[in-house]
């Protein structure tokens, strides 16, 4: 096996059967190109320079190196010449992250037309034209995230691209930016600061897997996911929807739908969702679902619907849910436990109904939920367990509810077989402080 060779200040290693190097504090380029003679005799594809002092790449910095990997992150870099990377034509990635960059190097990019991924994540650029990449054909991968960028020309991007990231950046609207890119597969845009979706906005984007909208300012999205028939997961989170109405329609393939801190607070009709699997309604103080919202959607395995204004147990709109395994109702407004049970979920095994102000929960709770194997029902206003001893539970959640410190209740407490979470404290019916407050 060939040693990995020294290379002060630098340190080589091996990884299986190939060496690469990582360069750190390296206080200026002189120092760091000390090093490239004597790499360039063995064949080093991974270059890491890290936490370095290097503000300008000069023309032909790297020498003839050879090298399918260049990175170098939080090392000041500031200007690119156009010939800084000759004899690194046989480039494949290439990162540049966490620096002081203002624009996008085309020139020096140009020569490196083999690149499959290219990162400018971390540093200060404000703008990206359709010159910028245009030499980048076999590009696969493209970071823009953490920039201030708030333009981009239309035909910016090659069509090469699968993976294209522009998180944590100042777009206002996205016009045609990602257009025509038929291969493109993950699209990141959370942290940003769109208002609005387009009809059609991603028509152009068929092979679209994954799209990530978080933390903007969306309010109107109808029609804008139109023709995503391969999409697997839309993250909407965090934003200023009010209606999801018209907004999904048919969508085959669709599997993880993020909707939480919005505020919707009547859910209608989702759409033809055949494959929705996990969909997080979250804080977003809804107080209705509407009895045809789940229709359409018979696969949802968990659905999350805590922190909202519910006051009764939305039983009818989850009937069509006949898959679901894991139900979230914590930290509403239920009282009657009732409507609990005027439904049948019979793949339920997690139920949460914490922080919620129960005083009871109905005998017949298994008929509706017969695969229940844990029950959340901390911090509500239970007084009595006798009957959780006939529950057939695996794990019970009972702490902070104001218990009666009565003869059956500590015998109920020492002979119940499922596994409580923390032993409840017995108040005598007594509310705590701290939950007086919160109800």
């Amino acid at each position: 096996m060939k040693i990995c060779p020294a290379l002060p200040p630098c340190t080589c290693h091996r990884h299986q059967t190939r060496s690469y190097v990582v360069c750190s504090s390296v206080r200026n380029v002189s120092t760091l190109s000390a090093a490239i003679p004597r790499a360039k005799s063995d064949n080093l594809p991974w270059i890491r320079i890290v936490d370095s002092n290097i503000p300008w790449l000069h023309s032909r910095a790297f020498g003839g190196l050879r090298a399918q990997s260049l990175q170098i992150n939080a090392s000041n870099l500031t200007n690119i010449t156009s010939d800084a990377f000759i004899g690194l034509e046989n480039l494949e990635a290439l990162a540049l992250q966490d620096n002081l960059l203002y624009s996008i190097p085309a020139a020096s990019l140009r020569r490196l037309v083999d690149l499959k991924l290219l990162s400018f994540a971390g540093n200060r650029i404000g703008s990206v034209s359709n010159e910028d990449l245009i030499s980048l054909i076999n590009l696969r991968y493209l970071s823009l995230s953490e920039n201030i960028i708030d333009q981009i020309e239309t035909g910016s991007f090659p069509p090469s691209l699968l993976h294209l990231a522009l998180a944590k950046n100042q777009l206002e609207s996205l016009d045609n930016v990602v257009a025509d890119l038929p291969l493109l597969e993950w699209l990141l845009l959370s942290n940003n600061k769109l208002h609005t979706l387009e009809m059609h906005q991603f028509k152009s984007l068929p092979s679209l897997r994954k799209l990530i909208l978080t933390n903007n300012q969306l309010e109107m999205i109808e029609g804008a996911f139109d023709g995503l028939t391969k999409l697997r997961e839309l993250m909407l989170n965090n934003n200023k929807i009010r209606s999801v109405e018209d907004v999904f329609h048919f969508m085959p393939d669709l599997r993880d739908i993020g909707l939480a801190r919005n505020q919707i607070t009547h859910l209608a009709y989702l759409g033809d969702l055949p494959m929705l699997n996990d969909i997080d309604l979250s804080e977003n103080g809804m107080e209705n679902v509407l009895v045809d919202a789940f229709e359409k959607t018979p696969g949802i395995t968990r659905l999350n619907l805590s922190d909202n204004a519910f006051v009764q147990f939305p039983a009818d709109a989850l009937s069509p849910l006949a898959s679901l395994v894991t139900l979230d109702l914590s930290r509403n407004k239920l009282e009657s436990p009732i409507y609990i049970t005027q439904l049948r979920l019979p793949t339920l095994k997690y139920l949460s109904l914490s922080g919620n102000k129960l005083i009871s929960l109905p005998d017949n709770l298994f008929d509706s939920f017969p695969s229940l194997q844990e029950l959340d029902v901390t911090f509500n206003l239970l007084t009595t367990f006798d009957r959780f001893t006939q529950f057939p539970l695996k794990i019970l959640h009972l702490q902070g509810n104001p218990l009666r410190c009565d003869l059956n209740t500590m015998r109920a407490l020492d002979e119940m077989e499922v596994q409580l979470t923390d032993r409840p404290l017995c108040t005598n019916a007594v509310l705590p402080i701290s939950q007086e407050e919160t109800n």
